[in-house]
């Protein structure tokens, strides 16, 4: 049965990317890709590399290692019924990835190839199998609770597969649909032989330890390296010196979770001290960056929209380089600028927008600062798009003199390019 799932599965795969392509299957990879690159954020990174690690190699396998030493204690059929579990999850894994040898996204920073998931696939069925092995003594709402919690972290792995970028969408659900095909077929084969009632206790506890000892030695020693790692790599694009001078199509959104798309209307290339002391010069002022202990001051009734801190807000995945605010009659305005992709003559090109921040109030109680783009910001981010064409750090035969963004827009009103974020 294990033969016969694999040669189905890599024959359906076969025939799909032949009509597909090896660059995902369709359509739907690369919507659901460049979403949720879009929507990265450092502290949804970290939990994600978090989550990722239960489906490392290294824990499943200590993971099966544990199980395995239990289980031959208690019913050795038992156990090799396990061990064909794993050792179709790594077998299948390989001979498909190198068989098929889909390439992964663009942007992963992750190694070999892409389909199937091995996160996804090895932890449905190493997972899986366990959840069988452990609810089949259970009553029915016991066993519904085990199967709940076990699909909850299978497809917690598998999206944090996605969200990271090393993965198409193709990639995870066949990894799901190959486990829970793999899982079904051994259980059904578990189930025809006769076997005792297993000690689950025995098994529950040892994974837990498992599970806790290899979270903790992960946060203390591993994470921060694969958090580093798991950050997507982009291309410099160069823009051409025409290009610049006509403004040229650069990225004009910022993509959001519940607004959409917010407008990019500041962009400038330099080095972003020059920028820094001439708006400092312009009576702005630096703002600190924003922390979840900044969320007590808006409990505080006296404090004005002002002195409420800025919104923080991401761009690709990122948090703005420099962010500046200022109060002109009495409208509290922040300023803030990202590192792009682009380079201008081999300088960064800075992009970034200017909103009006106002005072929303919650049930009377929690007063939450808003970022909105008003008319009034519109228009002084024009007057800053200004102020900003006046400085330059780069080649004297480049002019930094180029279109507003919202220019810039009108010019490639029909260029396809521009439109997009």
């Amino acid at each position: 049965m294990a033969a016969l799932l694999l040669l189905m599965v890599f024959f359906i795969t076969l025939i799909a990317s032949l009509l597909f392509g090896f660059h995902g299957f369709g359509p739907i990879d690369h919507a659901v890709h460049e979403s949720l690159m879009a929507l990265r954020s450092p502290a949804a990174d970290s939990l994600m590399v978090f989550i990722t690690m239960f489906g490392d190699t290294w824990v499943l396998i200590g993971l099966s290692l544990v199980v395995m030493l239990l289980l031959l204690q208690q019913h050795p059929a038992t156990a090799w019924h396990w061990l064909a579990a794993v050792a179709f999850a790594f077998m299948v894994v390989f001979l498909l990835k190198h068989g098929l040898r889909v390439p992964r996204p663009e942007e992963a920073t992750a190694g070999g190839w892409s389909f199937p998931s091995g996160h996804s696939l090895k932890s449905a069925v190493i997972y899986g199998f366990l959840a069988l092995l452990l609810s089949t003594p259970l009553q029915p709402s016991g066993r519904m609770l085990v199967y709940t919690c076990t699909v909850a972290v299978v497809a917690l792995i598998g999206f944090s597969r996605l969200y990271l970028g090393v993965h198409w969408f193709s990639d995870v659900a066949a990894g799901w649909s190959i486990g829970v095909l793999w899982v079904t077929i051994l259980g059904l084969a578990w189930r025809h032989h006769p076997h005792p009632v297993l000690k689950t206790k025995a098994v529950v506890a040892a994974v837990v330890l498992w599970l806790l000892a290899a979270s903790g030695w992960h946060l203390a020693e591993r994470h921060q390296a694969q958090l580093a790692l798991y950050q997507p790599q982009y291309d410099v694009i160069p823009v051409d010196m025409k290009e610049w001078q006509q403004g040229a199509p650069l990225p004009q959104w910022r993509e959001t979770l519940f607004a959409g798309r917010d407008p990019l209307g500041l962009r400038f290339s330099g080095d972003l001290r020059e920028i820094e002391q001439l708006l400092l010069q312009n009576e702005w002022t630096l703002t600190k960056p924003f922390r979840g202990l900044d969320l007590m001051q808006n409990l505080i009734p006296q404090q004005r929209a002002p002195e409420l801190p800025a919104v923080p807000k991401l761009y690709d995945g990122r948090e703005p380089a420099l962010t500046m605010t200022r109060v002109i009659d009495n409208r509290y305005l922040v300023l803030r600028l990202w590192l792009s992709h682009f380079e201008v003559g081999g300088c960064p090109v800075w992009l970034g927008h200017l909103t009006e921040q106002r005072e929303r109030s919650l049930a009377g109680i929690l007063r939450i600062p808003d970022s909105v783009g008003s008319e009034f910001a519109r228009e002084q981010e024009r007057e800053v798009q200004q102020l900003l064409n006046t400085v330059s750090t780069c080649p004297a035969e480049i002019s930094l003199n180029p279109p507003s963004a919202h220019q810039a827009h009108e010019l490639h009103s029909n260029d396809p390019v521009s439109s997009q974020p």
